[in-house]
């Protein structure tokens, strides 16, 4: 080869090279992995040539070359037949330290803060704690040999308030099945603030639609200590007896209070007895009928008590159980009647309970107009 063409030949592979490593490659994770393959690049199972590598010299090149060699055909390592494999499942020591329960069928909890420092799989929070408002991630990373079958949308965050755990949100959430497969993880980034306002509908955007599961917005929260956690099984287990993995976090802020919404109207105090007018329910509805929600401190012990954060959430009956308690509470009555349009069935979506709130206990029951019976 004369001196030219071999020139030429060398600005061409350099060429070459110095494309390939520019931008507009895959995106590369923290792990170094690509994650996307680069616009105009075929798909193939055929394993890739890298050009060779050309350092730079001010030295005349020699006539000699060195051709690139062809990659060799390797034979497909044998596949097993499917559902031959029997999945092992790991060894994860349980952690539960100060972390909430997640339900029966969780046997074992993780928790972040108690779980040796080489445990494979935790929930890891990006710092301590926050101020309000802030925002705050949490991320899994499956360090495991085994699929971990969990759904996304489940993440949940509870408030512990002396000593008790209170789940605080989501209180629903989407069924799908979200595998977080063995080397991989997954980030939420939760934002958090004290304005009872802004409180609305986990994991659903204003039309309606599922959000991004990366990422979470949680209003009306005042200060206090959290958790942020979510449960599941391994691929080759049972669903029956799934782990947890949680994380608890220090938020600075004010506490929230308890007030009325703007649907309260024509309120009226006689005796020890509270009515008004609600009018959040969906009056506009073909099944709307006109029902009174009746809230009536009681003695006995309560189903389960409430904190502030959880009576501030949203609910899909469209319950006015906030309004009922901040009357209760702020007029000092035994009993709250509030009478409007509901398209539930029972009305309100009440089927009798007793709750338990600031030291007191409450009756909750619902009956459409002209359907009351004496006590």
């Amino acid at each position: 080869m004369d001196r030219r063409h071999f020139v030429a030949a060398l600005v061409v592979g350099s060429t070459g090279c110095l494309s390939e490593s520019q931008s507009g490659g895959g995106r590369t994770s923290d792990r170094g992995s690509t994650t996307e393959r680069p616009a105009g690049t075929p798909s193939s199972t055929e394993p890739a040539m890298s050009a060779p590598r050309t350092e730079r010299t001010t030295t005349e090149p020699t006539d000699t070359t060195v051709e690139p060699s062809e990659p060799t055909d390797t034979e497909a390592p044998d596949t097993e037949t499917p559902g031959t494999a029997t999945p092992t499942l790991p060894q994860l020591q349980a952690a539960p330290g100060d972390c909430p329960g997640y339900g029966d069928d969780v046997v074992s909890v993780v928790c972040y803060d108690a779980a040796p420092d080489d445990a494979p799989m935790v929930m890891e929070p990006s710092r301590s704690g926050l101020d309000l408002p802030g925002e705050i991630e949490f991320t899994l990373e499956n360090g495991t040999d085994s699929s971990l079958q969990t759904n996304f949308y489940s993440a949940r965050l509870h408030k512990q308030v002396d000593g008790e755990w209170y789940l605080v949100a989501p209180q629903i959430w989407p069924q799908p099945l979200t595998p977080l497969a063995a080397g991989e993880s997954h980030t939420w980034a939760v934002s958090m603030s004290g304005a009872v306002g802004d409180v609305s509908p986990p994991n659903v955007d204003s039309g309606g639609e599922l959000d991004d599961t990366s990422r979470r917005t949680v209003a009306g929260l005042g200060g206090g200590r959290y958790a942020f956690g979510i449960d599941g099984w391994f691929e080759g287990g049972s669903y029956k007896r799934q782990t947890a993995f949680a994380a608890t976090i220090d938020v600075r802020g004010d506490s929230i209070e308890l007030t009325t919404t703007e649907n309260v109207a024509s309120v009226a105090v006689e005796g020890d007895v509270l009515t008004a007018r609600w009018t959040g329910g969906n009056a506009d509805s073909e099944y709307a009928r006109e029902a009174t929600y009746v809230l009536e401190r009681v003695d006995e012990a309560p189903d389960r008590r409430l904190i502030t954060e959880q009576v501030v959430r949203p609910r899909r009956t469209n319950a006015p159980l906030q309004d009922a308690l901040a009357l209760a509470t702020e007029r000092s009555v035994d009993e709250v009647r509030l009478t409007g349009q509901t398209a539930s069935s029972p009305p309100f979506g009440v089927q009798g309970r007793v709750i338990g709130y600031e030291g007191s206990t409450y009756e909750i029951s619902a009956s459409e107009t002209g359907t009351e019976t004496d006590a």
